[in-house]
């Protein structure tokens, strides 16, 4: 994740190491350590460089800082390492003989006034420099080239100009003016907390000082929040199964789903409490009438409205097709959402009005989007959205909700998100953050790799934004989901592991996700697609292009699809039910590779069971359920279920069955694969015996 303040700047990978830590323009810490250190270590305070909380004197120091090397040409402070180079901060003094000769008595005091170890010693504020600076001697009146627009200045005013244009950028490059100034932007990073295995969305509250993140610990979705001035992450309590997070205007409540529930929390401390019923919802928006907006998802095509205080929500927008992530505009009566799996014509982001008296498209991309507000004093803020891994923003006039301007782009490499969620979010004061580099925040830059038993691990392909491949029965094709050009769509491609060509197999304008292969001739490819105005609804079509993609299940109710069974007999998937939540469902499948008959459901809870994955004689159906609170994998007889085996002990995800059925591999919570061996004794009930080995990957 990335953040950035007093201005925008460009994606730095934080995995890379500089060749100086005093030269980088960040300091950060790798995402398996505790934290990160907020700044640039030749240019911090004293009290920043131990980890204490800075305040408008660590900004003087740093001016301090500034102003010396560009007296001198040498910073004040230097090391090798960035650790020599905060104890230098912490300890040192600077190099006063470095000084020009001639530098004014004023000047100097100035100076030593700034870069003093113990702040009470400090300027208190930037306004007494002009006193210090007002002497009988006058400094020499150097002329230097001038900025566009502006009178020349003297040197020594060139040097406060350039540190206060580092606290004026908030209200100029941050809200994306039409001329930003393109450096002296401040920026740093954040990691995800420790032990966190993918990060499913977060947002910045509106006063610019608190993060929430909903990350996955031991198979749980939960909240985790922060200060932007702090280095650790803090759980938040009742959060499980919690994504999609937004703030209250006041930045003193966060809004978030779970369990088929919008949820509200305070970000102080204490429990969370149901606003109202919500399915699986995508996105929602808090406004300052104390009145919340969310998108049901893909199992209805609305915006629904319910106070901030609970209640029955009611619709506010009603559509053909899914009508996601609502965001209010600074007016508190209009908002933006995004409509997705319709005709290129019709996708995009549209503006509509609480009273339904206004609807109308005016982005057509379609991506995530997010929305930074106007300046004070303005009404052009500015629509944030993704093109392709290009994070662009367009100027919008929130009175008019019209665009007011050319489209430009402020960041590159921002990881596209798999949810259709933005990973980018912006506080009313000009705070950005969005997500980079790899998988986390739902999409991004992946590799296909073929690992063997022993770990070795060989890529497939170019990186990408990549995700879900499938292996044909002959092993010389693999099948994925990729994002199309402009990252709105994403469609199924071939690769060939022999050629090493790719080729799209679906060009329909909408979002096809998680092929699998018919299985022996692997002559069609079944999977999931929200063409038609549906979330998931289940497709089939031939491996070599031919025909027609053919709907095999076409309901509203969002689905995704898992397997298509070693003997050609079933295609499993899993139903989200509005009151039973995810289910296991199994449709037969005919020799001719046509569905046959009704689909029937496997099983069905308060609890959520998926990822279903029948052994190779459909005896035995492997799946992830979290009736214990974790995801865990079990075992059922197939096809009546009678017998819960519980196969994973700390937590478990995504099973998958050797070829020949005695060995049961799926990925553990700590991120790694653990093979299971399974024997089946008989009797009266059969019975799966599991013994387990860690495999090497």
């Amino acid at each position: 994740m990335k953040v950035l303040d007093f201005g925008l700047a460009k994606v730095l990978d934080d995995e890379q190491p500089a060749a100086s830590a005093a030269n980088s323009p960040t300091l950060t810490l790798g995402h398996t350590r505790a934290g990160v250190i907020l700044g640039t270590a030749a240019y911090m305070s004293p009290e920043q460089a131990v980890g204490k909380t800075a305040d408008r004197r660590s900004d003087i120091f740093s001016f301090g800082s500034v102003l010396f090397e560009l007296l001198t040409g040498q910073r004040a402070f230097g090391g090798d390492t960035a650790g020599e180079t905060l104890v230098a901060v912490a300890k040192d003094e600077p190099d006063w003989s470095k000084l020009p000769a001639g530098t004014p008595r004023a000047m100097q005091k100035l100076l030593r006034r700034c870069l003093v170890k113990d702040r009470k010693q400090r300027l208190q504020a930037i306004g007494e420099a002009r006193i210090l600076l007002e002497s009988p001697e006058e400094p020499p009146q150097v002329e230097v080239p001038p900025v566009a627009g502006r009178p020349h200045r003297p040197v020594i005013w060139m040097a406060s100009t350039a540190v206060m244009f580092l606290a004026l950028a908030a209200l100029t490059s941050i809200h994306f003016r039409e001329t930003p100034p393109p450096e002296h932007t401040l920026r740093y990073t954040i990691a995800p907390p420790e032990n966190t295995t993918f990060v499913h969305s977060f947002a910045v509250s509106p006063d610019g000082r608190l993060v929430v993140l909903a990350a996955r610990v031991n198979g749980k979705l939960q909240l985790w929040l922060r200060p932007l001035d702090a280095l650790q992450w803090q759980l938040m309590p009742t959060t499980d199964d919690a994504r999609y997070p937004f703030w209250s205007p006041d930045s003193r409540n966060i809004g978030f789903f779970a369990e088929g529930k919008l949820r509200r929390i305070a970000a102080a401390g204490g429990p969370s409490q149901p606003v109202c019923d919500s399915g699986d919802t995508r996105g929602g928006t808090w406004s300052r009438e104390d009145l919340i907006l969310f998108s049901p998802g893909f199992s209805d095509n609305v915006i629904r409205r319910v106070p901030a205080a609970g209640g029955a929500p009611t619709d506010v927008t009603k559509a053909k097709m899914p009508s996601l992530f609502p965001v209010f505009l600074p007016d508190a009566r209009h908002f933006l959402y995004l409509v997705t799996g319709a005709s290129a014509e019709k996708n995009g982001v549209y503006v509509a009005s609480l009273d339904g008296a206004e609807n109308l498209r005016v982005l057509a991309d379609n991506s995530g989007f997010s929305f930074a507000p106007p300046a004070p004093g303005s009404r052009i803020g500015q629509l944030l959205f993704l093109r392709e891994n290009i994070l662009m923003a367009q100027p919008l006039d929130a009175g008019t909700a019209q665009l007011a301007g050319e489209v430009f782009p402020v960041a590159e490499n921002v990881s596209l998100a798999q949810n259709t969620s933005a990973p980018v979010t912006v506080s009313d004061n000009g705070v950005l953050l969005f997500w980079t580099g790899g998988n986390g925040g739902g999409g991004g830059t992946n590799q296909i790799v073929w690992y063997d038993r022993a770990g070795k691990a060989t890529p497939v392909g170019m990186p990408g934004n990549v995700l879900a491949p499938a292996i044909s029965p002959d092993e010389k094709m693999i099948a994925f989901t990729k994002a199309a050009a402009g990252g709105g769509n994403r469609d199924i491609m071939l690769r060939d592991l022999d050629r090493g060509n790719e080729r799209r197999l679906t060009t329909d304008a909408s979002n096809n996700f998680a092929p699998f292969w018919s299985p022996k001739t692997g002559d069609h490819i079944v999977f999931r697609s929200n063409r038609g105005g549906h979330p998931g609804d289940l497709y089939l079509r031939a491996s070599n292009g031919s025909g027609q993609d053919e709907p095999l299940v076409a309901t509203p109710i969002q689905k995704v699809a898992d397997q298509w069974s070693r003997d050609g007999r079933f295609v499993v998937y899993s139903e989200q039910d509005p009151k039973t939540k995810w289910d296991l469902w199994y449709l037969p499948m005919s020799e001719d590779r046509k569905g046959s008959g009704k689909a029937v459901q496997f099983l069905h809870s308060e609890f959520n069971e998926v990822q279903g994955q029948l052994s190779p004689d459909s005896h035995w159906m492997a799946y992830t359920s979290d009736v214990l609170g974790n995801r865990e994998v079990y075992v059922q007889p197939f096809p009546v279920p009678d017998n819960e085996i519980r196969i994973s002990t700390a937590g478990g995800e995504q099973p998958r069955w050797s070829g020949d059925g005695k060995e049961l591999f799926y990925l553990a919570a700590d991120r790694k694969i653990i093979s299971v061996k399974v024997t089946v004794s008989g009797g009266a009930q059969a019975v799966v015996e599991a013994r387990h080995s860690r495999a090497a990957v």
